[in-house]
């Protein structure tokens, strides 16, 4: 539907139209979904303010701590990412988990990969975040096991607060 509708108001416009894209991804989907040529389409990606991350840098633990913002969407990877994530602890990996999923209530699929794999432990699950600063300060590495994503802006933030990324390649 989303398509047809694309397509539809794409028809209306003037041919000589240009476009943005959010990443070469979007640009792609434009150029073979709807027929956009190319060089109508321009590339701007998304930024945020970089953070001062001084503080966040200096820390003394020898876990690591992997941050993840995962919906209860299956595209956006978070029931992958705990599968993993339990694997790896089956294997003796050491690690721990900050995950915002705002919908962990009601998914029942989170919920048992979390009680299948032990992962209690080591994973702390928050709601949702208005402030992500303690979010970011916490963690590591950002993971961002997306399954299709224009772009993780997730990813771009904790960047900015020098966090390492650790993304899908369809992200």
């Amino acid at each position: 539907n989303k398509l047809e509708y694309q397509s539809r108001v794409y028809s209306n416009l003037p041919k000589f139209a240009s476009f943005i894209a959010m990443s070469n991804r979007v640009k792609n989907d434009y150029v073979n979904n709807l027929n956009i040529p190319a060089d109508q389409i321009k590339i701007i990606y998304p930024g945020c303010d970089v953070q001062d991350i001084e503080e966040s840098l200096n820390r003394s633990s020898e876990v690591i701590r992997l941050g993840i913002v995962a919906n209860s969407s299956i595209n956006k990877g978070g029931h992958l990412f705990l599968l993993a994530a339990g694997l790896a602890k089956m294997f003796g990996a050491k690690f721990k988990i900050s995950m915002i999923a705002t919908k962990y209530k009601k998914d029942i699929f989170l919920q048992l990969l979390i009680n299948l794999f032990r992962l209690n432990s080591i994973c702390t699950i928050y709601p949702k975040q208005d402030d992500m600063i303690e979010f970011y300060n916490n963690i590591d590495c950002i993971v961002l096991p997306s399954r299709n994503e224009a772009f993780g802006l997730v990813v771009l933030e904790g960047m900015s607060f020098g966090k390492v990324p650790i993304v899908s390649n369809t992200a």
